[in-house]
């Protein structure tokens, strides 16, 4: 069944409030939809949480399969085609979306290494309350049950493709490791022998400090492992 919201507007946003309700943006670029399905949503370039938001008004007058119609609300029920372990929220709360008012939508979940390099189409499935204008019949209460599809989520092959400079992850100076990663971690400190000497388990996020100023003077290798690849260097302590 088409569409009803022919002039529904949509305004995709990066957002910052992973783990809650989205926050409606203000729209006033006036466009039917923005970005469109051709467009598509943020690609998900990075392992970890994905978050997108959809800002949207639900028009008030438009028309469906050529008929005048009116919209009160629009509740969506599901996504098909979210990946594993991803799930939507809205605010309003209940997904019931008031015509004329902001509202939005928040996809989220956690990208994994097994997902790179994955397309999603996803199709929201919604009901339409409102009325519509059926020849002599007049004005009708409807309640239809539609979809929006067109949007993709795709994960990038983030390990081939975003490879950083892990030199600038992890540098060394005054018996002082400063390890930065957007990864969880593990440092291991080698002696010369190759005896393993400290390990420590770094969080994402963040500079972490570790103080080897306990060991004693000598020559050791710095091994850095995490999701985005593996770094060693020596120091002289």
């Amino acid at each position: 069944m088409k569409n009803i919201f022919l002039g529904a507007a949509f305004l995709l946003s990066a957002a910052f409030s992973f783990g809650q309700n989205c926050t409606p943006e203000v729209i006033t670029n006036g466009e039917m939809m923005s970005p469109s399905v051709e467009d598509n949503i943020a690609t998900a370039d990075s392992l970890g949480d994905y978050e997108q938001i959809v800002t949207f008004i639900v028009p008030k007058d438009t028309n469906h399969l050529g008929q005048d119609a009116t919209i009160e609300r629009f509740t969506v029920t599901s996504i098909d085609g979210l990946p594993s372990g991803f799930d939507f929220d809205c605010n309003p709360g209940d997904c019931v979306f008031p015509s004329l008012e902001s509202s939005c939508l928040r996809l989220y979940g956690e990208v994994t290494e097994s997902m790179q390099g994955d397309t999603y189409p996803l199709t929201v499935n919604y009901i339409a309350d409102g009325q519509l204008h059926v020849g002599s019949l007049g004005w009708t209460n409807v309640s239809l049950e539609l979809t929006i599809t067109g949007f993709e989520l795709h994960v990038a092959g983030i390990l081939s493709s975003n490879k950083v400079n892990m030199e600038q992850q992890l540098k060394f100076e005054d018996g002082l490791i400063q390890v930065s990663s957007q990864y969880n971690s593990i440092l291991n400190v080698y002696g010369v022998t190759g005896k393993l000497v400290k390990s420590v388990n770094l969080s994402k996020g963040g500079t972490q400090m570790i103080n080897l100023l306990e060991l004693q003077k000598g020559i050791y290798v710095l091994d850095l492992i995490n999701e985005n690849g593996r770094i060693s260097k020596k120091i002289a302590i």
